[in-house]
């Protein structure tokens, strides 16, 4: 297995990840261009791009996601939507004086995010820890915070809109899909939550060249790639203490190492469909069980 080395940081991926049962990770990358333009790609036909039985030899499929999480992290910054330093999280007969504390970390109570070991997406955090416990040597312990990140759509878009009134957050976006026509963000179904994700795009200004959809996950994932992409950038995220005193909901104690939220974005974001070539040794998929003013 290669290592984690010192390399360029030029381009940020994002991983909103699921449980291995569900088949919904979606990945992105996000750079920019020789003229500046901010360019998100939604990647396809990569290792976490299938859905597995339980039943399914763990080993080699985990072995495949480390070699191309390795691979992102080589080539830039990688944020995951899932609580990866869990260390303030309450141990077993630990003293705590509020019942919040059993299950959450001082920031999701912070930004509502949900309980990192709960029902809801313990799945994925159990995952992702699996994978970060079998990478080499101080990879993460060296990486976390540096280029490895753990970041939360859901919040990153309550900091936006303090500087991007215009995006609503009352309706909700989940589940949707939403299609470019060449001019605008429309709905591209009959969910009425779809109706919100296309207003969103708009309000972030996101456009296409080319007439593509994305779903809820591809845009929560977009969302990741640009805080791997503005990590180090401060006008654009937001770390640290200032997470904390930027929260919704002021709550006693430090941010978790390595997480970082978006709080601006440049004035437009290109998106585009990419599709990458499978890994050939991970096991098969199973049957279903311009300008650059800131917002």
């Amino acid at each position: 297995m290669q290592s984690i080395c010192n390399c360029s940081t030029n381009r940020g991926y994002g991983i909103d990840l699921a449980g291995y049962t569900v088949g919904k990770t979606r990945v992105a990358e996000a750079f920019e261009d020789d003229t500046g333009q901010t360019v998100i790609q939604i990647l396809s036909g990569h290792v976490f791009d299938r859905k597995f039985g339980t039943d399914v030899r763990l080993s080699p499929v985990a072995d495949g996601e480390r070699e191309a999480l390795i691979a992102w992290l080589n080539a830039g910054r990688v944020a995951v939507d899932v609580p990866i330093d869990l260390q303030q999280l309450a141990q077993i007969g630990s003293k705590v004086d509020h019942v919040w504390e059993l299950t959450k970390r001082p920031i999701d109570r912070a930004y509502g995010g949900m309980a990192p070991l709960a029902d809801r997406i313990g799945a994925p955090v159990a995952r992702f820890q699996h994978l970060l416990s079998g990478l080499p040597g101080e990879s993460i312990s060296a990486s976390l915070g540096i280029r490895l990140f753990e970041t939360y759509p859901a919040a990153s878009l309550k900091l936006i809109k303090k500087v991007c009134p215009s995006l609503d957050l009352k309706s909700g976006y989940k589940p949707s899909r939403a299609r470019w026509t060449g001019a605008e963000w429309v709905r591209a179904d009959d969910n009425k939550q779809s109706a919100s994700l296309a207003d969103m795009c708009g309000a972030i200004g996101l456009y296409a060249v080319e007439n593509i959809e994305i779903d809820d996950d591809q845009f929560d994932a977009a969302l990741c790639a640009l805080a791997a992409l503005y990590a180090s950038n401060t006008h654009y995220s937001c770390l640290g203490e200032e997470l904390m005193r930027s929260a919704p909901k002021l709550t006693p104690g430090l941010a978790p190492d390595g997480y970082v939220l978006l709080k601006h974005l440049p004035a437009t974001l290109l998106i585009q469909h990419k599709v990458r070539k499978s890994d050939p040794q991970t096991p098969a998929e199973q049957p279903p069980a311009t300008a650059r003013e800131e917002v």
